[in-house]
C-alpha cells in the first residue's frame, strides 16, 4: 500500500517500507508458502511436491475469468494435479481418503477475498519506477512471511529514481521485527519485545538526514 502511495501521490516526503512486498503476486506466494514450509522442519523432496501443487493453485486464482466458478476450477486443479501421485506421496501430504476437500475449502475461503484477488495480481514494476523521493526499505532476515532477500532485490531493481534509496536486512528479526529464536509465525505473540531498538534507530537517524539534505 505504501508503494501504491508513494507513487500517486506527489505531497509524499520520503517512503519507508518495513517488510514491504518487492516481487509480484504470485512470486512472493511462492517464497512465503515455502519459507513457512521450510520452518516446519518438512523434509525438501516434500516441500517441492507441496508448492508444485500450490503455484497450481496460485496460477488458477490469478486466471481467474469468472469468479463463481473458482471453487469449481480450484477442485479441478487439484484432482488434475493428484491423478498420477501415488498413494504414499498423497497420505504424506495429507491429501488422502478425501482430505483434499479440507484444502480446496481453505484456500477457496482465502482466494475469493477482494484483498488476496488484489494481492496476487501486485506487480512493484506498476508502482516502483514511478517512485522519486527518498527511501527507505527494511527486513528482518528471519522473516518467512516477506522473505527478505527476493524482496529488498526488487525495490532496489524497480526504484530507478529514488533520490535517496537506503536497505537493510537485520539478521535474527522477524516479521515483526523481534528477536526471534524459532522464527515461525506463532512464535511472535510468545516474544515480549514489540520491535527491536536498533530498527527504530536506524530510522530516526535515516529521516533526520533526509530532512537535513532539504
Amino acid at each position: 500500500m505504501a508503494s501504491i502511495a508513494a507513487s500517486r501521490n506527489k505531497d509524499f516526503e520520503f517512503m519507508l517500507s518495513l517488510s514491504g512486498v518487492g516481487v509480484n503476486g504470485l512470486q512472493i506466494l511462492d517464497l512465503q508458502n515455502s519459507a513457512i514450509l521450510k520452518s516446519m522442519n518438512i523434509e525438501d523432496s516434500l516441500v517441492e511436491h507441496h508448492m508444485e501443487l500450490y503455484n497450481f493453485l496460485f496460477k488458477t486464482v490469478y486466471n481467474l475469468q469468472e469468479e463463481d466458478s473458482l471453487k469449481l476450477q480450484l477442485e479441478q486443479a487439484v484432482n488434475n494435479w493428484m491423478q498420477d501421485k501415488d498413494e504414499d506421496l498423497l497420505k504424506s501430504m495429507g491429501l488422502a481418503n478425501g482430505r483434499e476437500k479440507n484444502l480446496i475449502y481453505r484456500f477457496h475461503k482465502e482466494a475469493k477475498k477482494d484483498a488476496y484477488q488484489y494481492m496476487i495480481r501486485y506487480n512493484p514494476k506498476d508502482y516502483l519506477p514511478k517512485i522519486e523521493i527518498p527511501v527507505m526499505v527494511l527486513n528482518g532476515a528471519e522473516d518467512i512471511q516477506v522473505p527478505a532477500e527476493e524482496n529488498v532485490a526488487g525495490f532496489q531493481k524497480y526504484l530507478s529514481k529514488s533520490t535517496n534509496f537506503a536497505s537493510k536486512i537485520y539478521p535474527n528479526l522477524n516479521h515483526m521485527y523481534q528477536h526471534c529464536h524459532t522464527c515461525i509465525a506463532s512464535e511472535q505473540s510468545e516474544l515480549e519485545e514489540v520491535f527491536a531498538p536498533e530498527v527504530l534507530a536506524d530510522i530516526t537517524k535515516w529521516i533526520h538526514k533526509v530532512y537535513q539534505t532539504k
